[in-house]
């Protein structure tokens, strides 16, 4: 006797589930990387500008120049600004990445829902092969009883 299992008909939709799971978590890697960079680039530009301002307040020191001194200010500010910039962007990439993060979990599962579906699947169809094979057992002891019976009737 052989017996066929169905196939789970959602594998397909399990299969993109998981592939969009995937691209999700790989979305959510690339944002924590991009996040990190840009931290990284905030810190450098604050160290330069606190060393620059640092340096200018040195020289001052000694005595500066009226042109020096605002070179020395507009650079700072430029600085000021970019810094600024930098934590916008890392703003940004923080609202992103919280996004990135729920529509990771939403994909995660959507895939986790599936894949329970397919689990049923399998555990019904082994219940099912269970009742067959059992169902084939009485059907075969009925027979030898009735053959046994129509035996000892002779």
């Amino acid at each position: 006797m052989t017996t066929r299992t169905a196939p789970f008909r959602l594998e397909t939709v399990l299969e993109l589930a998981q592939k969009d799971t995937e691209r999700a978590t790989q979305e959510v890697g690339r944002l924590m990387n991009t996040r990190e960079a840009a931290t990284q680039k905030l810190a450098l530009l604050s160290d330069y500008r606190n060393n620059y301002h640092q340096q200018m307040l040195s020289t001052a020191e000694g005595g500066i120049d009226a042109t020096r001194l605002r070179n020395y200010t507009a650079f700072i500010d430029r600085l000021g600004t970019a810094v600024h910039h930098q934590k916008g962007t890392i703003n940004a990439l923080e609202q992103q990445l919280a996004a990135s993060r729920a529509n990771w979990i939403e994909k995660q599962r959507r895939e986790q829902s599936f894949d329970i579906l397919r689990q049923r699947h399998i555990e019904e169809q082994r219940l099912d092969q269970e009742r067959r094979a059992q169902r084939d057992n009485d059907e075969h002891a009925a027979k030898l009883i009735r053959m046994r019976a129509a035996q000892g009737g002779n």
